[in-house]
């Protein structure tokens, strides 16, 4: 059914169809520029993960500052400061990595250009934040109305 020519080609005779082999490298390669470059919804998909994730993992270090600020630490103003940023650069970390690993995952063959995106998408997201927030002012301060202890 199948005969094997001179130059590696193997020819179908049944239906007509010549097939080459390919090295394995090409076939990687080729892959890679056909499927390949930025994929948006896996990059979104990864800044939505990073988005969660700095949520859970702010609220518990928010939780563990609050109860080392009642417990009344001495020097509560520096110790918590610290650990606070400490714990927020750890927070952005660990999430941008898990969505970069997300959005890599998703995309397959260019995963370390998705997962960069993510981060960018992030500050994109928190820099739209940012202006709408300063635009609109105290007029949607939602804060204003819960009276929180001081």
């Amino acid at each position: 059914m199948a005969k094997h020519a001179r130059n590696g080609a193997v020819r179908v005779e049944d239906e007509g169809v010549q097939v080459r082999q390919l090295r394995r490298d090409e076939g990687v390669a080729e892959a890679r520029k056909r499927f390949g470059g930025l994929d948006v919804p896996a990059s979104l998909a990864g800044t939505l993960c990073a988005l969660g994730l700095t949520v859970l993992l702010a609220g518990v270090l928010t939780g563990i500052g609050s109860v080392g600020y009642q417990t009344g630490l001495t020097d509560s103003d520096t110790t918590l400061s610290a650990g606070g940023l400490i714990g927020g650069l750890a927070v952005l970390f660990l999430a941008f990595v898990t969505g970069g690993w997300v959005a890599g995952r998703m995309a397959r063959y260019d995963g370390a250009r998705n997962g960069l995106m993510t981060a960018v998408w992030f500050l994109i997201l928190a820099a739209i934040v940012s202006v709408l927030g300063a635009w609109l002012g105290d007029k949607y301060n939602f804060f204003a109305n819960v009276h929180l202890p001081q």
